[in-house]
């Protein structure tokens, strides 16, 4: 039987459009195969526990603070990680049956090719003071001024590929959890943009080193200043090969 329902926490509701991708309607029946995206509030937990069917948990960052998966039983979680980051998390609390997939985060069908703009995109996250120090948004606004680009108020999927992806060369990862910009990655590595960072990943789009090192990051982003108005096609196709955009993982043979 395929899972056709996801409960999406509240607290992701940027991520509306990874029903749309996967063709699921939103949760109405405890006893359905359901994908839980995310367990943040009390009512998160509420229903994750008063579900009686099938259940897959995809993480949101709480549960790489150590916040939700030990609240929950995991002896019998179906856990979906998506890399090898996520794979030590799931080793590392003894979770057994989880699978390694590279899904889509969000809808990526227009996340296409596009000639490299002239900015510097950032995921800073929500729009509050904790997370401008989370991202430590300061340091890097004084560092790249007028050439950062970031939306300052909550913005759909669309929006953000069509204004702010579509108009940069670069990408930095400047939060201290990998998993609090992966969907931005993901969609511009399928523009055939770089991403920096200092957390390990074999998606073919990152440059790994010490993003602290401000030298080094300025140097590394003049280099890909370089290519603005081409096409990074090849490095688009890379990324397209290396995610998994299939629907296998929605199946309850899948688990087994």
């Amino acid at each position: 039987m395929r899972i056709n329902q996801v409960y999406l926490s509240q607290s992701l509701h940027q991520f509306e459009s990874f029903k749309k991708i996967y063709s699921l309607e939103s949760y109405t029946n405890k006893k359905a195969p359901t994908v839980f995206y995310g367990l943040y509030t009390r009512d998160d937990f509420i229903q994750w526990r008063s579900h009686s069917g099938f259940k897959v948990l995809i993480c949101g960052y709480p549960e790489f603070r150590g916040e939700a998966l030990t609240k929950i039983d995991t002896s019998n979680l179906n856990f979906l990680a998506y890399d090898e980051y996520w794979e030590c998390l799931a080793i590392s609390h003894g979770i057994k049956n989880y699978r390694k997939v590279r899904f889509a985060w969000q809808d990526i069908a227009k996340c296409k090719p596009v000639p490299l703009g002239d900015k510097i995109y950032i995921h800073f996250g929500g729009h509050s003071k904790a997370e401008d120090d989370h991202f430590d948004k300061s340091k890097f606004i004084e560092t790249f001024g007028d050439e950062l680009i970031y939306p300052t108020e909550w913005v759909t999927n669309e929006e953000l590929i069509n204004d702010y992806y579509s108009k940069s060369f670069i990408h930095i990862i400047t939060s201290p959890l990998p998993i609090r910009s992966e969907s931005t990655a993901q969609s511009l590595g399928l523009m055939g943009v770089r991403t920096l960072s200092s957390w390990p990943s074999l998606n073919p789009s990152y440059e790994i080193f010490n993003i602290s090192n401000t030298d080094e990051l300025i140097r590394r982003v003049n280099k890909e200043k370089k290519k603005i108005g081409t096409t990074q096609s090849e490095l688009a196709q890379k990324c397209m090969e290396f995610f998994d955009f299939s629907d296998d993982w929605l199946y309850e043979d899948y688990w087994k």
